[in-house]
This record gives C-alpha cells, sequence and structure tokens, in this order.
C-alpha cells in the first residue's frame, strides 16, 4: 500500500479503522500481531564480550607480549607481575561497563514518550511502543512523531523532518492524495517516524511503526555499524602512537645494551622493562571507570 496516494477514505478501509479510531480490544490484538513501536537494536554484548572486551585495547596486546617475552626468558616475577595488572583491569572494567550497559538500558527506558491517540472516540494518552496501524495520532506542536502516518486533516501543520531527509527547512503539510510515484522528501500528506512537529496541529493514521517504518529501515541497515565516541578514537589513536613508540625505544635501547658488550638477555630485558614502565596499564581500565561513572551520574539525574 502507497498511502501517500489514497484517499484518507481508502487508507481507513485499508487498516481497518474509523475517525473515531481502533477500539481498546482491536489495538491490543493489532500489537501482537505487529509487535511494539520500537527501533530494534542489536544486542551489543553479552557478559563475555564485555570481558574479552577489555583485551582489546593496542596497549593490553603489547603489555600482553611483554609477559610473554618475560616468561620466555624465566623471568616470571615480571610476568606475573604484568599479567595480575591485566586480569585486575579486565575484572575491574568488566564490572564498571557491565554496570553501564545497565545504567543505559534504563535510561533509554525512562526516555521513552508518551504519545496522544484517538481510540474509541477518546483522546488518550499513551505509551509510544503501544502505537499500532490503524491508530490515529493526534499530534501538536512541539511533539515528536513516533510512527509513520497519512494525515486525516492539517491545520497549518509544519513539520521538521531533518532527522529522516536531512531537510532543515519544516515542510508544510496537507492531507489531499499524491502521486503514487512521489519520493518520500516530498510526501506532504505523511508525517514520518522521528520528525517532530513545529507548528500546527493534525490527525493522522498510523500506517507503519517500529521497523517498518522509513526511520526502522534505516536503522535496519545501519544498525551493525560500530561506531566510536570522540573520547575512545582519541584514545585509540594515541594508544597506537604510543605502542610504535615504545617499541621503538625498546628496539634501540636493547641494540644500544648489545652494542655496548652487555649479554642478550640482559639487554632484551632492560628493552621490556623500558616498554613494560611507559605503558600507562591501567589506561584502559580509568577510561572505562570514567565512563561509566558518567552513565551513572545521567542516570541519576535522568539526563
Amino acid at each position: 500500500m502507497k498511502p501517500w496516494s489514497l484517499t484518507v477514505d481508502s487508507v481507513m478501509k485499508e487498516l481497518g479503522t474509523s475517525k473515531k479510531g481502533l477500539s481498546e480490544s482491536e489495538a491490543k490484538k493489532r500489537l501482537l500481531v505487529y509487535g511494539k513501536n520500537e527501533i530494534k537494536e542489536v544486542k551489543r554484548f553479552t557478559g563475555l564480550k564485555i570481558f574479552l572486551r577489555q583485551f582489546s585495547s593496542i596497549l593490553v596486546w603489547l603489555l600482553l607480549v611483554a609477559a610473554l617475552v618475560s616468561a620466555f626468558l624465566n623471568n616470571f616475577i615480571d610476568f606475573w607481575l604484568i599479567l595480575g595488572i591485566l586480569i585486575v583491569n579486565a575484572i575491574l572494567g568488566f564490572f564498571q561497563e557491565y554496570r553501564s550497559e545497565k545504567a543505559i538500558e534504563k535510561l533509554k527506558a525512562m526516555l521513552v514518550p508518551k504519545v496522544k491517540v484517538k481510540r474509541e472516540g477518546k483522546i488518550k494518552e499513551i505509551n509510544s511502543a503501544y502505537v499500532v496501524p490503524g491508530d490515529i495520532l493526534v499530534l501538536e506542536e512541539g511533539d515528536k512523531v513516533m510512527a509513520d502516518a497519512r494525515i486525516m486533516k492539517a491545520n497549518e501543520l509544519k513539520v521538521n523532518e531533518a532527522p529522516l531527509t536531512g531537510e532543515s527547512v519544516p515542510v508544510e503539510k496537507f492531507s489531499k492524495p499524491l502521486p503514487a510515484e512521489t519520493v518520500l522528501h516530498e510526501r506532504k500528506n505523511m508525517v514520518y517516524k522521528g520528525s517532530s512537529v513545529v507548528s500546527g496541529n493534525a490527525e493522522a493514521i498510523v500506517t507503519a511503526t517500529g521497523m517498518n517504518t522509513e526511520y526502522g529501515k534505516i536503522a535496519r541497515m545501519v544498525k551493525e555499524t560500530k561506531t566510536e565516541i570522540p573520547l575512545q578514537r582519541y584514545l585509540s589513536n594515541f594508544s597506537k602512537k604510543l605502542s610504535i613508540g615504545v617499541i621503538c625505544i625498546a628496539a634501540i635501547v636493547t641494540l644500544v645494551y648489545i652494542l655496548f658488550k652487555f649479554s642478550f638477555i640482559q639487554s632484551v630485558l632492560t628493552g621490556i622493562s623500558l616498554a613494560v614502565a611507559a605503558i600507562p596499564e591501567g589506561l584502559p581500565a580509568v577510561v572505562t571507570i570514567a565512563l561509566a561513572i558518567a552513565v551513572q551520574k545521567m542516570l541519576k539525574v535522568k539526563a
């Protein structure tokens, strides 16, 4: 169905609804059929993945190499010391990051907005997750559009669709049908999930929810993409540069010791000691803890 190309009456007929909206019993049935009006996210990390992620830093890899070389050279004191530091950091980072993941889930739950719908002829405010196709959205200035919907009637309605189309200028909306080939950003009789009402008011028939919305289709394409926050990108770049620098300096020191007739083992151990001393072993855990504490504070103030 291309709701923008149909009359309001035709859309209502297709969706089995009316100007009074759905009955509560019908809305419950449709919720079972279509599911909640949510953008599904990939489960980011299991407990095991969170733990293993503590060993993904280049700094940690460098320390692991240093530990293995120490063991190979029978310097087990350094081996166990480095290994102990890595394990403590991993455990500490795991618990803090696991807590932050749970805190983020709670934070998202608090941010689920309410929407106004018309059901059985009455305007009701419900959790946006329970909106279903066929519901009648009641939109006013300042409202976020939480589902794709065909406008039934509009009163000087202007909508910001920048999150969806990139167009920063508010779009004026109306209810008359448009040609079937009309492209997304020109469908002025539709409102889409992710947009917001700048001015005016309207009533609109919900045509798609959750992952079936245009916003959901975009989310489906990009949900596997891994993104890093600026701090993580900076630390990743810093870690690479530090690792290269430490390896070069350790190699030079080892070579100098060999040239000055020190034994090979002593030269290598000196180079390793320098590498271990130069690496901030606790940096990964410190960053994880800092980010986790920030999330906890956001949760407390409901930011």
